[in-house]
């Protein structure tokens, strides 16, 4: 192969331009075919890697939000206008020293960034000594920029005897300048990057490795240019093997710092998912320790009311239809929960004798406490008075619950009742009824009457004494049954429209029976039905009594 140089083209010599030759090559078509397809083989390899990266590298920064893909994105157009720039295609041509300059010296402030935010926290003084090394390249920046506009026509060009040709085609002053301090605390980098890996950070492995690349591929590049030199391997070595190896050992050097990205962020999610895992554990044990905490609250809790229930129950008495008159008498109390707000009381005297149905504010533990307050005055009012008179019976509840709340004129509470009075005497064949938003029914035949009581609770607010209850009397008649029951009958919800159960069903269970018993358990029955799945809505009160 024989070369031709065009040493002397220039005139006057210049001072890149001459040095800068063109090569005739002298041989078959085929063989320069083929060298001209790997050498653009190599270049299209070469420039998709990087384009591949560099692409890579902005998507992961907006999706990470990672300095870290921001800076290597940097290096990656660094090395691909490097790449351009020595192909000669572009930016001049790499006549033009000064444009190289400042390129390298763009390559050497995103390295450094680069390592900077790969290995954060860094010691103090070494972000200082890297914030003045990158603060010196971005001077250089701009002053090889500003003397790059005198190629190829400037004096520095043309006349070599004013400005000769330095050592490393800048000078070693300017070399060192540029270079030295960059270089050492690379080093130091590099340093820090194998404590990291000693210490099991997988990252930092490949960034070694991608340190490593560089100075494989110069020696091996190196060295078959020697033996080429030599004549151990033929020219056309250089093309077939140190190009190509070197070329591709130089794209791993980006590929493996991509790597360790990749790493980073793999290492940050699997550090990420053991501490959730931790503290998915420590979770799960506090709610181990509070659910059983609050198990121990609810047992205690629940056998508090329990032994409420037992003392609620006392208070209600086990009714003997024979002793109070009845000649049937069946009765439901079922509270919404262990206790209730619902109750019922018995009392006779002489030959008369009160049964007292009522629902008091709310149901559970306030209810409970509601029933108790009015068992009691009724006891006290049972000791004191005739019971022949419900209304007077009802305005004297009534009475002793303000004194009990404590209310003057004006005020009011959010305690009370609703209660339904019979006062009966066999003797004198009569039955008398009063209620404070209650009411009687008596069935005779087929036919259900209603005996509407007021529409006045008792308690809740202060009122004048006495309350003209409103009194309904009736003989007694083998014949005819009564019944009085809460609103947690009628009101329950139930049905596929979730509708209340209403008055007009009871009451035709009521009609359809032929004796008490049968109509409580129709009753009762039915109510099972209509309720199906729905929660029980109140405290539930039945009483049918006949004579």
């Amino acid at each position: 192969i024989t070369e031709i140089y065009s040493f002397f083209r220039f005139k006057p010599l210049h001072r890149t331009l001459s040095t800068r030759h063109e090569t005739f090559r002298i041989e078959s078509w085929d063989n320069i075919q083929e060298q001209a397809f790997f050498r653009s083989l190599r270049q299209v390899f070469f420039y998709a890697i990087l384009i591949y990266l560099f692409l890579n590298g902005i998507s992961s920064t907006f999706v990470t939000r990672d300095p870290n893909y921001f800076w290597f994105t940097a290096l990656i157009s660094t090395l691909i206008i490097s790449a351009v720039y020595l192909s000669g295609y572009t930016l001049g041509f790499r006549g033009n020293p000064h444009v190289g300059q400042l390129i390298f010296s763009g390559i050497l402030i995103t390295v450094i960034q680069f390592f900077k935010s790969f290995l954060q926290p860094i010691p103090a003084i070494l972000n200082r000594i890297s914030i003045w090394i990158v603060f010196s390249h971005l001077l250089i920046i701009l002053y090889y920029f500003y003397r790059s506009f005198e190629f190829p026509d400037g004096e520095y060009f043309t006349n070599l005897e004013s400005y000769p040709v330095q050592p490393l085609r800048i000078g070693y002053f300017w070399a060192v300048i540029q270079f030295l301090p960059t270089i050492l605390l690379l080093f130091y980098f590099v340093f820090l990057s194998f404590q990291s890996w000693r210490k099991g950070d997988q990252a930092s492995g490949y960034v070694i490795f991608s340190l490593t690349i560089p100075v494989v591929s110069l020696g091996l590049v190196v060295g078959i240019f020697s033996l080429v030199n030599n004549g151990h391997l033929g020219l056309e070595m250089i093309n077939l093997i140190a190009l190509p190896l070197g070329g591709i050992l130089l794209v791993l050097c980006p590929i493996a710092i991509n790597l360790a990205l990749e790493q980073r962020i793999k290492t940050f999610k699997d550090d990420a998912v053991n501490k959730l895992k931790v503290l998915n554990l420590e979770l799960d044990g506090r709610v181990k320790e509070r659910t059983a905490e609050l198990e121990k609250a609810n047992n205690l809790m629940t056998d508090s009311i329990q032994s409420a229930s037992a003392i609620q129950s006392t208070i209600l008495p086990s009714i003997e239809p024979n002793r109070y008159g009845f000649s049937e008498l069946v009765y439901i109390w079922e509270p919404r929960d262990i206790v209730g707000g619902d109750f019922y009381w018995v009392q006779q005297q002489r030959d008369w004798t009160v049964l007292v149905v009522a629902d008091c504010t709310g149901h559970g533990i306030p209810g409970a406490f509601m029933t108790l307050i009015s068992s009691t005055i009724l006891d006290r009012i049972a000791s004191l008075n005739d019971l022949s008179q419900p209304d007077h019976l009802l305005d004297q509840l009534d009475k002793l619950l303000s004194q009990t709340f404590k209310l003057n004129r004006g005020d009011s509470t959010g305690f009370g009742l609703d209660c339904g009075v019979c006062c009966f005497s066999k003797k004198q064949g009569i039955l008398r009824f009063a209620g404070a938003k209650s009411n009687l029914y008596q069935k005779v035949g087929e036919e259900v009457r209603e005996m509407k009581g007021d529409k006045v609770s008792l308690g809740y607010d202060f009122k004048e004494h006495p309350i003209p209850f409103k009194v309904v009397e009736t003989s007694l008649d083998e014949k005819s049954s009564f019944y009085m029951f809460s609103d947690g009958i009628t009101d329950q919800i139930g049905g596929k429209k979730k509708l209340m159960y209403g008055k007009k069903r009871l009451l035709h269970q009521i009609q359809s029976s032929a004796s008490v018993s049968k109509a409580i358990e129709r009753i009762m029955k039915d109510l099972a039905n209509y309720q199906s799945d729905h929660k029980r809505r109140d405290d539930l009160t039945l009483f049918g009594f006949s004579f």
